[in-house]
């Protein structure tokens, strides 16, 4: 494969100047090949061998936590003057020398997905139609390498016999044990094939679950619904790829030590990456799961080690583990429920197709970090459809995260201390001003009491020593001056009884006015239909509430079928029932919430035409 490596001497046009360089996360440097230890050229080479490398170039890293401390990232790249700006969107640093961000790019499409630990930086980012990869070679040498991303990424077909069988009634039954909002704990397992493919194992696992992570945020899936946790990371010596996937997953389901180390481990789902040449007639499969779903027994997954983060298949696996599928006629068998597949789209008649995380096989089409939501947008484009009567089918793969999140979290239970943030994670920049009430509920860990630690920073990275509360509850301010696209990062540090410890976050985004979420302090109107030119005003009072939350339609005609649900943040649902006509032409409903425990839901207004869901929470 012909790939260009560019020095310093070939890149002076693309950098104003040094001062400019210095500037950006990171500069172009004099280092060449026959500069590089042995070490760092059997790095270099697993780059310069590879099928999807384009180009590659030496490069210095700037001071990550210096670069990234006020929300923004600067970044220049080989083949354009322009310097890019990442503004910080999920940002996780228990330390200045242990960080994951992730953050979007301003004023056009791209993203970086970023990890930073034990002084070494590695991850991804994409401007427009290009992908790169910062590639550590140790010593402090770093390459950045431009991905050729114009192959598909395919995940192979494996649909059981009988499909109707692949949830067993067990599985139900211990979720409806368990609390809402679960994490879910992931073993990774590696081949010694694919340990050579990776330069620092530990960061890169930890890149595969900080990646997986901010595509459930991407899509609408916040923390406290669900969490990727890693339960593990171990190399699995008795296990050999071979050229076929579909017999390399039924052997890591056999296999006794990927067994016991799940059930040591307390482990949910188990993902072993591979270096199998996997390639078929038309192209190579990067990965491989149960196309129906979730089932425990079958909670395993095969992910090629080069395409696990580079294509997103080891998220995509993942999404198999609950459920999600591909798209219709894409090989998915009898599988039920159907909403749960991916979508795609075109931003404009001139720019290739875009397709969610669960769409496989597509050339030429940008696959982007999402699961398919209707609820949610890429660039001013739905990233999923709601579905109706007239036949438009339903495509939303954050639901099936929602619904299957407790019972693939129940696979395999402990009592290891965790806890969960309830309260929003998106502000409507009408609402600055208003403080945000957020929760804690910890459990786990031995017996109490636990201690509770909140802290907030306007990076993510530098927070506050003082405390902005000591106790299971904190109020967030929310000022005036924070702009729309700003960020306020929240840690939450619980301690046990016994001295676990616990840490979680949350990142409130400030969204503008037109946001669907807008819904505090404004009644946003909603057509019922395409052709129909009435509004629905659907508003809830008080929000948050505590015993009682009365629901207000106004401006619009009674239908029939006009009803009111409470769902969980999880898809339970709590009720169901038509409205009655209220006075001064308005539906009303006055919904008991005493019953409730503290924590955020969803109240969804119904009609024969669509239906409209605004969050809801319960502080007593």
């Amino acid at each position: 494969k012909q790939f260009q490596t560019i020095s310093t001497f070939c890149l002076t046009l693309f950098f104003i100047s040094t001062s400019v360089a210095q500037t950006t996360l990171f500069q172009t440097t004099t280092y060449e090949k026959s500069d590089l230890s042995a070490n760092q050229v059997s790095r270099y080479e697993k780059s310069e061998f590879s099928d999807v490398t384009k180009t590659i170039t030496f490069i210095q890293i700037n001071n990550f936590a210096q670069q990234v401390a006020d929300q923004l990232l600067e970044l220049s790249v080989p083949g354009d003057a322009n310097i890019y700006s990442f503004h910080a969107r999920y940002v996780w640093s228990p330390s200045l020398d242990d960080i994951t961000w992730y953050g979007d790019l301003i004023d056009s499409l791209g993203y970086a997905s970023l990890q930073f630990k034990d002084g070494e930086l590695s991850g991804y980012f994409n401007i427009e139609e290009r992908d790169f990869f910062i590639r550590p070679l140790g010593g402090g040498a770093y390459i950045l390498v431009e991905l050729e991303e114009e192959d598909a990424a395919i995940c192979g077909y494996n649909v059981p016999d009988n499909p109707t069988e692949i949830i067993p009634e067990e599985a139900a039954q211990i979720a409806s044990d368990r609390e809402e909002n679960c994490d879910v704990k992931i073993l990774v397992l590696y081949t010694s094939k694919a340990a050579e493919e990776i330069d620092n194992v530990t960061n890169f696992i930890l890149g595969l679950i900080a990646q997986s992570n901010q595509a459930l945020r991407n899509s609408g899936v916040t923390h406290s619904e669900l969490t990727f946790v890693l339960a593990g990371k171990e190399l699995l010596s008795d296990f050999e790829e071979t050229g076929n996937i579909t017999n390399d997953l039924t052997a890591l389901r056999t296999n006794s030590t990927a067994i016991s180390l799940r059930n040591s481990l307390f482990a949910d789902c188990v993902v072993l990456l591979t270096n199998g040449d996997y390639s078929t007639n038309s192209s190579p499969v990067y990965g491989l799961a149960p196309s129906c779903g979730p089932a425990d027994e079958l909670s395993f997954a095969i992910v090629q080690v080069n395409a696990a983060a580079s294509r997103m298949s080891f998220v995509h696996e993942l999404g198999h583990l609950f459920g999600c599928r591909h798209s219709q006629g894409n090989l998915n068998g009898g599988c039920e429920p159907t909403f749960n597949r991916p979508y795609e789209f075109d931003l404009s008649f001139w720019k290739k197709n875009y397709n969610t995380i669960m769409e496989s096989g597509v050339k030429k089409k940008k696959r982007i970090p999402h699961f398919s939501n209707p609820d949610v947008t890429y660039r001013g484009h739905a990233t999923g459809t709601f579905g109706d009567t007239s036949g438009v089918a339903e495509t939303n793969n954050a639901r099936q995260f929602r619904e299957q999140a407790c019972i693939v979290g129940a696979y395999r239970s402990s009592n290891d201390l965790r806890a969960i943030i309830y309260g929003d994670d998106r502000w409507c920049v009408s609402s600055l001003g208003i403080p945000i009430p957020l929760v804690a509920q910890a459990s786990g860990g031995g017996p109490g009491p636990y201690t509770y630690l909140w802290q907030i920073s306007s990076d993510g990275i530098n927070y506050d020593p003082t405390p902005l509360s000591t106790t299971a509850n904190a109020t967030v301010p929310m000022p005036t001056t924070l702009e729309v696209g700003d960020v306020v990062f929240i840690k939450l540090t619980v301690v046990s009884g016994t001295g676990q410890m616990y840490v979680t976050y949350q990142d409130i985004l400030v969204i503008p006015l037109e946001s669907p979420e807008c819904t505090y302090g404004q009644e946003r109107p909603v057509h019922l239909s395409n052709t129909d030119e009435r509004t629905l005003l659907f508003s809830l009072n008080p929000n948050p509430a505590d015993n009682y939350v009365s629901i207000f339609v106004s401006n619009m005609v009674y239908p029939d079928d006009f009803s009111v649900e409470l769902f969980s943040m999880m898809g339970h649902l709590y009720l169901q029932q038509p409205f009655g006509l209220g006075t001064e032409n308005r539906l009303g409903y006055d919904l008991n919430t005493i019953q409730l425990p503290n924590g955020t839901y969803l109240v969804r207004i119904r009609s024969k035409n669509t239906y409209e869901t605004k969050k809801l929470i319960i502080l007593h």
